[in-house]
């Protein structure tokens, strides 16, 4: 059985773990009154499998200014890069590394965060006390949010369409909706709030607090807090394998990271690693973690399924951050002092051809309306897909009755599922809805 995340974009790679053979399944959306947007880029959850050696640092990027928090949009393959010297993002074209222009922020951008789905950029402005979002198709600012103050991190749940801005120096986190960009709740956490990582699968948010030593675990259903995780000393970057649901959490004077099960929220392994250990980027499809360390000036990366240290790649001076394209299995690692360094983890997923079909395109609002979603194997040596689908509203326009499904074959070359969204009829009247109703993520064996 073989996990696979989905993002937009164009392709779906499906790899056979036992002839390792790739199919792709070329999505298609439908987009009349109801947008069914299905997703199309996804993760594949393999082992260990690649070499040492493929494991490289591949290019070096030279942004305009002195780079910190990374974010990618796998679905367009762009990379967002901050630079709070310059109060600028930089983004760059993963497909050829070339910077493609530079959008002014506000005062200080640190942290930055993207929905794939929305194609959306959210920056935290730490001296504007404001995050900025950022339309991917045109590059320019929509809206200028005003949160708790001094943000210090942004995460985003594609899933939900919320974001989640951590204000450090007020113990807090904004969540917000991303369809209005207004504040819907603020949730009380540890000191100094410094990171944060979404888990879309359980829909938990963590949050690493500097100065109290402690992870907040966050249930994003109810916007509670309802566990704090110990930790030893200054938790600064989290990250987490939602394939495998551990959560990864960097310790900077103690050179470590640790290693938190998300079923039990125990701590389970403390991984010694460089000095100065600042944030960790998570590649799923390899299950490596990448720890980047700004005072060694390189990065460790270590096996998920060991815990132990594979490789030390060393880099220009003062890694800070790690975002993970997990398309290509490419991780972008900004190093403050003027570069970014991209790293390859094993080889980039390959492509060939099918097709994803959803079914209604369109629907007049009842109280309920089941929808189908079609995968159909269009290579040369067809198999009918196998698996469960996992869908998601990020309108909130109602739920649906269970929101995953199971493929039944239907041929020799295709299989579907179907699901039941039961529509907010006191909020939304009878006639015509735009809002989006997408599959998102999916299991295929």
């Amino acid at each position: 059985m073989m996990d696979i995340f989905l993002k937009y974009g164009d392709f779906v790679s499906v790899i056979n773990l036992n002839s390792m053979k790739t199919k792709s399944y070329l999505t298609k959306s439908l987009i009349t009154t109801i947008p069914i947007l299905i997703a199309s880029y996804l993760v594949i959850l393999l082992p260990s499998q690649f070499a040492f050696s493929d494991i490289q640092n591949i290019a070096t990027i030279y942004p305009n200014g002195m780079p910190w928090g990374v974010t990618v949009n796998e679905a367009t393959n762009k990379i967002y890069v901050t630079e709070p010297w310059s109060n600028t993002v930089s983004v760059i074209d993963g497909s050829n590394n070339a910077i493609i222009t530079s959008i002014p922020a506000g005062i200080d951008p640190y942290y930055v965060a993207v929905n794939p789905v929305t194609n959306r950029i959210y920056v935290d402005n730490y001296h504007d006390g404001t995050v900025s979002v950022i339309d991917g198709l045109t590059n320019n600012i929509t809206a200028t949010v005003q949160v708790g103050g001094y943000p210090l991190g942004v995460a985003v749940n594609p899933m939900t369409n919320r974001i989640y801005v951590l204000n450090g120096p007020f113990n807090s986190v904004s969540v917000l909706d991303g369809s209005t960009n207004h504040v819907v709740s603020t949730i009380g956490v540890g000191v100094y709030p410094f990171e944060a990582a979404v888990n879309t699968l359980t829909n938990k948010v963590y949050i690493s607090n500097l100065e109290s030593n402690s992870v907040s675990v966050i249930d994003a259903s109810t916007n509670s807090v309802i566990n704090t995780i110990q930790l030893g000393s200054s938790p600064f970057g989290i990250g987490l394998n939602p394939n495998t649901n551990k959560i990864y959490v960097t310790e900077a004077n103690s050179d470590t990271v640790s290693v938190i099960d998300g079923v039990t929220n125990n701590i389970t392994n403390t991984i010694h690693v460089a000095s100065g250990p600042h944030s960790v980027g998570v590649n799923p499809n390899t299950n490596h973690i990448f720890s980047a360390n700004g005072v060694s000036n390189s990065v460790s990366v270590i096996d998920g399924t060991t815990n132990g240290i594979i490789q030390t790649i060393t880099l220009l001076p003062e890694p800070v951050e790690a975002g993970v394209n997990r398309v290509t299995n490419t991780i972008y690692v900004s190093n403050f002092l003027g570069s970014m360094s991209v790293i390859q983890d094993g080889p980039p997923l390959k492509t060939t051809n099918a097709v994803v079909t959803p079914d209604p395109s369109a629907q007049v609002i009842l109280a309920s309306k089941t929808y189908q979603v079609t995968v159909t194997d269009n290579s040369s040596s067809p198999t009918a897909p196998h698996g469960t689908v996992l869908w998601g509203d990020s309108s909130a326009n109602g739920h649906f009755s269970n929101p995953i499904c199971t493929l039944v074959s239907l041929s020799p070359s295709s299989s579907a599922c179907s699901v039941l969204f039961e529509y907010n009829i006191g909020k939304y009247k009878h006639g015509n809805h735009t809002k989006p109703i997408f599959g998102y993520n999916r299991k295929f064996n």
